[in-house]
């Protein structure tokens, strides 16, 4: 439609399953073959018709997992109210098309990404408010399905978790404002520079540091993204303005810093997300939402 675009992109095999991570903290299971098959040039169908969803939920989003057993992986859930949790992948083997919990949220809270890691990931986690963390996955110990989790970033009144990220070295971390201002910081400069050259991850639960400067011109942090040079992004404002431009054409900038222009609002207009298009190949194994 005209008014939509990809938001995700992911590689599956028709055996594979589809975990589908609802802001609610419920987990939907599919086979990939239960997904209709449809043209390249068709709508497809909407998400609802395969899930039951309750009102007002909605999908934040999907991981691909080809087995539960023997696998070392792990999720690692992030809440707006700066909550983590990692739990083995064996945990939701046993999903079914109703759904169950995939973590419990306390009131007010909700699930805002889950990322998929090796055991050996950094995380970084970035506010409304300009503050970011980066922290080795393994600060949070596993816990099991229905865990609540625990902190993973010390948040100030009224500040939020806004995005978090998969903290790689060859990667940048971009960094989007809702008045449509943004920067690339590479991901290396997240980590505590020693004085005799050594790099290391912050601890989780820490206050973090300062990743974006917010104020009157910027406003507050509406998303993050972690990015690379052949990405694309699409970004979106409240009015349902889309913009689309090469992860190249945003100046790469140190922390703390307030940025450039990237999106050209019109009055009263916001910046609310982005979506990354990566640099991927095309192929009959490629599924979209």
């Amino acid at each position: 439609k005209e008014d939509d675009f990809i938001e995700h992109i992911f590689a599956a095999s028709s055996h594979d399953d589809v975990l589908c991570f609802t802001d609610t903290g419920r987990v939907f299971r599919l086979k990939v073959y239960q997904i209709p098959e449809a043209t390249r040039t068709s709508q497809g169908r909407a998400i609802v018709n395969l899930l039951k969803l309750k009102d007002g939920e909605n999908i934040v989003t999907f991981r691909a997992i080809e087995k539960f057993d023997d696998c070392d992986e792990c999720l690692v859930f992030a809440t707006s109210m700066g909550r983590i949790k990692r739990t083995a992948i064996s945990e939701y083997k046993n999903v079914n098309r109703g759904g169950i919990h995939a973590i419990r949220l306390n009131e007010g809270d909700s699930l805002i990404d889950v990322i998929q890691t090796n055991g050996k990931a950094h995380i970084l986690l970035a506010t409304s408010q300009g503050k970011s963390i980066r922290f080795n996955e393994n600060d949070a110990r596993l816990m099991g399905r229905t865990a609540a989790g625990v902190r993973g970033i010390a948040l100030a009144k009224e500040d939020r978790v806004v995005g978090a990220v998969l903290a790689e070295d060859d990667a940048d971390l971009l960094t989007m404002t809702e008045n449509g201002y943004g920067k690339r910081t590479p991901m290396v400069e997240y980590l505590v520079h020693s004085e005799d050259g050594s790099t290391r991850a912050q601890s989780r639960g820490g206050k973090g540091r300062k990743d974006i400067q917010t104020g009157e011109r910027n406003g507050l942090v509406a998303d993050i993204r972690s990015v690379k040079d052949n990405d694309s992004l699409m970004f979106i404002t409240a009015s349902g303005m889309l913009v689309r431009i090469a992860a190249s054409d945003i100046r790469t900038i140190g922390r703390n810093t307030k940025g450039v222009r990237v999106v050209n609002l019109k009055e009263n207009d916001r910046l609310i997300a982005a979506a990354k298009i990566e640099g991927v190949q095309e192929s009959n194994q490629t599924t979209s939402a």
